[in-house]
């Protein structure tokens, strides 16, 4: 606001505290990494949360076995009362840790959703306007794709941290209880599952690349369709823009076709070897009971009980690897927006300088929309504070870009441009918002009321600012005769007033 040059005799300082300046996120990759960390709190509950589910799980099978072995044999009652209590207590509280996992669950994602959706949001709202991509439809897909990541995260995080463990360690206690022959059954399980999900990986990690893009491109292209309906409909152009929907509908659908294919061809082999093993398990006990008597009827009804622990999340495998071909793609196609420059590339710390004057200045700048070839060459330019300058010109010749890198939001190719001295490059947006008032060629009203938009971009503009405003432009004629005035409202796409 002001700039001193100098403090009275006995000025009095006071220090401003402020919290430490986070490092700027190079990727996709640290940006999820972070979000998900900062979760960690919840995890380690929900974590917690399942480590006791598969404890009290155990529970049911031991339960089986000695009511088999103890209870049955001898007419225990009063232990099969005292068994049978016990084990409802624990299915008890299995059910309301069950419970609190899922609230804890669901309360992280929500967290991470909204850190992962604001953190893209406001990346691409940094990306340099030159720097945008020209594809509508793949840039929505990739800005949205931040879920299935999320997702695998949650899912591969309890998976890869109490699951798989849990299976482990009942494999263990299948040793103890059936021995060694009893124990290799799983693992071969275990072994077999690993490899069906990693021969379809590449597979469906393919299939997936392609059905995203395909995805895209149908996006891109209703986008466009919408946004220049009129256009289509005056040219005549409609059985093109059908035809190009319907080749990538086509393309979609057998993408989306491969994927399901490779993915339910994993289950089911997943599943017949899951079978195999079971009857195995049971097999092999009834051989054992009825051979040598190593193991009893309630230790085999046990060992079944937990295999079914054991293979039920180890046959999701190859499912996590479906999510993981998902993620991977996510996050590549994030990392490429996370690439592009924004707004001060470069600059570690962007100037907001006190401009006692806005004078313009260019030199030597150049652009192009393609490489090696600029579009614009402009030796010199100076428009000094107070001047109106017209730039004049042919249909495409460049003048909507001139105006651009004066404005700041393109960067030249080569040379500079200044404001008041100082490269536009190196002072803060914000600042240049501020400074410099930019019109496009074409405007699009955003939804919402009448008044958000005539004030977008802006703080602390009163009613009366905005009516003074209109009467100035116009707009007043209108306003009068809108029922709500201000608070009138503007569907999605603003198409209710005109454009002028």
């Amino acid at each position: 606001i002001k700039v001193f040059d100098s403090f009275p005799k006995d000025t009095k300082f006071a220090n401003l505290r402020k919290k430490k300046k986070e490092e700027k996120k190079s990727s996709a990759i640290k940006m999820f990494k972070k979000v998900a960390y900062e979760q960690k709190r919840l995890l380690v509950y929900a974590a917690a949360a399942t480590f006791s589910i598969n404890t009290l799980a155990l529970g049911t099978s031991l339960y089986t076995m000695q009511v088999y072995d103890r209870v049955v044999p001898t007419g225990a009652i009063s232990t099969l009362v005292v068994l049978t209590i016990g084990v409802f207590i624990a299915i008890f509280l299995e059910m309301i840790i069950k419970f609190s996992r899922s609230v804890l669950l669901d309360y992280a994602t929500k967290k991470m959703d909204i850190e992962y959706s604001n953190d893209i949001f406001e990346r691409f709202l940094q990306i340099r306007c030159d720097a945008l991509p020209k594809s509508i439809g793949t840039l929505t897909g990739q800005l949205q794709s931040y879920s299935s990541v999320r997702a695998f995260i949650t899912s591969a995080a309890m998976f890869v941290f109490i699951d798989l463990p849990f299976s482990i360690i009942f494999m263990i206690a299948i040793f103890f209880i059936g021995g060694f022959a009893m124990g290799l059954v799983p693992i071969g399980f275990l072994i077999i599952s690993l490899i069906v999900g990693f021969i379809f990986r590449d597979k469906i990690e393919l299939a997936s690349k392609n059905s995203s893009m395909a995805s895209y491109k149908k996006m891109g292209l209703m986008v466009e369709t919408i946004e220049n309906v009129e256009n289509i409909k005056s040219t005549g152009a409609g059985f093109k823009i059908l035809n190009n929907w319907n080749k990538l509908t086509h393309d979609a659908i057998d993408d989306d076709i491969e994927i399901r294919h490779y993915s339910d061809m994993a289950n089911y082999f997943t599943v017949f070897f899951q079978q195999i093993c079971f009857v195995s398990i049971v097999a092999i006990g009834a051989y054992t009971i009825t051979e040598s008597g190593s193991i009893t009827m309630g230790a085999l009804i046990a060992i079944t009980i937990l295999s079914g622990r054991i293979l039920q999340p180890i046959s999701q495998l190859p499912s996590y690897f479906v999510q993981w071909g998902k993620s991977k793609l996510a996050i590549k196609d994030l990392d490429s927006i996370y690439k592009l420059p924004s707004d001060n590339e470069g600059v570690d710390k962007p100037l907001t300088p006190y401009l006692n004057r806005v004078d313009i200045k260019a030199t030597n700048i150049k652009f192009g929309y393609l490489k090696d070839k600029s579009a614009i060459n402009v030796a010199s330019l100076n428009i000094n504070e107070g001047e109106k300058v017209a730039i004049l010109g042919a249909i495409g010749c460049g003048k909507s870009t001139l105006l651009k890198m004066i404005a700041g939001l393109y960067k030249p190719t080569e040379g500079n441009v200044y404001l008041n001295g100082i490269d536009m490059q190196f002072i803060n947006r914000d600042l240049l918002n501020d400074t410099i008032s930019y019109l496009p060629q074409s405007t699009k009203l955003f939804q919402g009321t009448l008044r958000d938009n005539l004030i977008f971009g802006m703080i602390g503009i009163s009613d009366e600012q905005i009516i003074e405003a209109c009467k100035l432009t116009g707009l007043i004629i209108l306003l009068n005769d809108l029922p709500k005035g201000l608070d009138t409202i503007i569907p999605e796409g603003g198409e209710s007033f005109s454009g002028g």
